[in-house]
């Protein structure tokens, strides 16, 4: 189980299990809140509690909530259904009837347990049980990319993991799909020379706060490479790298011209020169060495 999910699966749990009568799950978009409460749904429609009813909050809303509602009702996007002082003193309303008639009720909202906000939508506030969902630590989101990776059906080398882990700013859902972009190319990435191609086709989802880019880490592989076998030159630093970026990365002639701020015939260019260096045995080597010095610069990100 996930340290940043616990304590929202054990007030889930309790909540199916009929412990509690009224929890609110709090949290930021994408991280689960959704998904434990479609778990709770299986439950309770496998047991005997009556009817249940999981929708929106504003689906809710829009059906105009009464004394005939479900026996238990699990609302999702709560904090969506009440941008407006109306709509949250409509909700607020038809919430304070379900406390009263004693009807189990559980809630998702993106926001603080301790805001003003669930102050204002949460009359009884002692009567809630309040879970809050936090963004995950690193550690966690290694296991997060690992169990996506395995429910999707696709190996991934641990140097890829690594760099969705750190570099990826985003929630679940946006892990998600960067995972299932690497899925639609192929379902093994589990050798080591997959890190390279594996970034040409997430670059768009790998960055931080920081403002790091797989690009720079690339060319300052190449670059620290050629110095230290006494090749460099400019020419050679970006001959290489325009060759390893399009051919072994697949990036496009665009995102590697607007990186070096040149043009994409002459990013071209260069990464065909790259190509006849590649292809003579007195330099191959060179190439190659500088593509493995980008890898294992990757993999250790």
């Amino acid at each position: 189980m996930h340290t940043f999910l616990r304590p929202s699966i054990r007030a889930v749990e309790g909540f199916a299990a009929g412990d509690f009568s009224f929890v609110a799950v709090f949290g930021p978009t994408g991280w689960g809140k959704s998904h434990l409460l479609h778990c709770a749904e299986r439950v309770l429609r496998d047991g005997s509690r009556g009817t249940v009813s999981c929708l929106s909050a504003r689906e809710w809303l829009d059906r105009r909530p009464s004394r005939s509602d479900a026996d238990v009702l699990i609302l999702d996007e709560v904090k969506d259904a009440a941008r407006t002082l109306r709509n949250r003193s409509q909700l607020r309303q038809a919430l304070d009837l379900r406390v009263r008639l004693r009807r189990p009720t559980l809630l998702s909202l993106d926001s603080s347990p301790n805001g003003q906000y669930c102050r204002d939508l949460l009359s009884a506030k002692r009567l809630w049980r309040t879970a809050a969902i936090v963004e995950p630590r690193v550690r966690e989101r290694h296991q997060i990319v690992e169990n996506m990776a395995n429910a999707q059906g696709i190996q991934i080398h641990s140097g890829i993991v690594g760099l969705l882990a750190r570099k990826h700013v985003g929630n679940g859902r946006s892990i998600g799909g960067a995972i299932h972009n690497l899925k639609l190319i192929k379902d093994d990435w589990s050798a080591k020379t997959d890190i390279l191609p594996a970034c040409g086709i997430l670059v768009s989802h790998l960055s931080d706060v920081d403002g790091w880019d797989v690009r720079d880490e690339v060319y300052d592989a190449v670059d620290s490479e050629l110095k230290a076998q006494n090749c460099w030159s400019p020419i050679q630093l970006q001959r290489i790298f325009c060759f390893i970026a399009l051919s072994r990365m697949q990036l496009c002639e665009t995102s590697v011209a607007d990186f070096l701020r040149e043009s994409p015939a002459a990013v071209y260019r260069r990464a065909t020169e790259g190509m006849r260096l590649q292809s003579d045995s007195s330099s191959s080597d060179l190439v190659d060495s500088c593509r493995t010095a980008a890898i294992t610069r990757l993999a250790a990100r």
